[in-house]
């Protein structure tokens, strides 16, 4: 008869016990009313907190609108509507932030993305995000390979950091970046790093 190592059997039932708590956490308060949790992401968003990891979690209610809901730290979960409606379908958020303090999201389903001025997470008391752009896309956008991120575009004899989204549409990779209205596409100088606009 094989002898049973009580000892494994102990640490098997503390890792277990260690996964269950670690789940039962399940999703924000918000998703108890009946909303639906459709992406969750941790991000280390540079000039804002630079030490702080963001908890970011993107909910639907069941009107169709959309609500992120942001913590760092041990802070109270905050809800913020993010002033736009995705009613059916599978999404995902990217984020990303810049020295102006403010943090920049992407929103993707099929067809779609908005990008999103969060203003600053780390600020106490509710957020006032402002839509950007709505970009409209074909059928061989993948919703899921859609970044956010910051570029130096040149502008003349000048560079200026600004927003930009990374995805992929028939299989190329695709960047648009914000020009003060809206998100157009950009080339690289590869020598230098720098973007400009098509």
């Amino acid at each position: 008869m094989k002898r049973i190592s009580w000892s494994g059997v102990v640490a098997a039932l503390a890792v277990g016990l260690v996964l269950a708590l670690f789940f039962a956490g399940g999703p924000p308060a918000s998703a108890a009313l009946g909303q639906r949790v459709l992406h969750r992401d941790f991000a280390l968003l540079p000039y804002i907190e630079q030490d702080n990891l963001f908890a970011l979690t993107l909910v639907r209610k069941l009107s169709g609108a959309m609500l992120l809901v942001d913590s760092t730290d041990g802070t109270p979960q905050r809800t913020t509507p993010l002033g736009f409606q995705y009613p059916t379908g599978s999404t995902w958020g990217s984020y990303t932030s810049w020295a102006d303090r403010h943090a920049y999201g992407a929103f993707s389903r099929t067809g779609t993305i908005r990008v999103v001025d969060l203003g600053d997470l780390s600020a106490p008391g509710p957020l006032a995000p402002i839509v950007l752009d709505s970009i409209e896309l074909g059928a061989g956008f993948n919703p899921a390979s859609t970044r956010m991120g910051i570029i130096a575009v040149l502008i003349g004899l000048l560079t200026e950091q600004v927003p930009a989204v990374f995805f992929v549409e028939d299989g190329q990779t695709i960047v648009l970046a914000f020009d003060g209205t809206e998100f157009r596409p950009v080339g690289l100088i590869e020598d230098e790093g720098l973007w400009f606009f098509l």
